[in-house]
Order: C-alpha cells, then sequence, then structure tokens
C-alpha cells in the first residue's frame, strides 16, 4: 500500500514539476537544483 501511494505521489510530483517549469526555475535561482526527494519532503510538509 505505501508503495502503491509512493508511485500516486511520485506521478503527481512529475506532472505539477511539468506544470511549474518557471517557478521551479525561480528556486533555482536562490537555491540548488532540488531532486524529486527534496520536492516531495517540500509538499508533504506544506
Amino acid at each position: 500500500m505505501y508503495a502503491f501511494s509512493a508511485f500516486l505521489l511520485f506521478l503527481l510530483l512529475h506532472i505539477l514539476t511539468a506544470q511549474t517549469d518557471k517557478t521551479i526555475a525561480a528556486m533555482k535561482n536562490s537555491i540548488p537544483p532540488t531532486t524529486p526527494a527534496v520536492i516531495a519532503l517540500l509538499l508533504l510538509r506544506s
């Protein structure tokens, strides 16, 4: 069940990152390039 949830989260992250290229590009200007794991942590914390 956890693996399935993680897979769905990965798909959501892929879709979100594809739709927010400009936001990510802006983030990369102030912080090091983010990894999927870091993005996942940020979403889980929000």
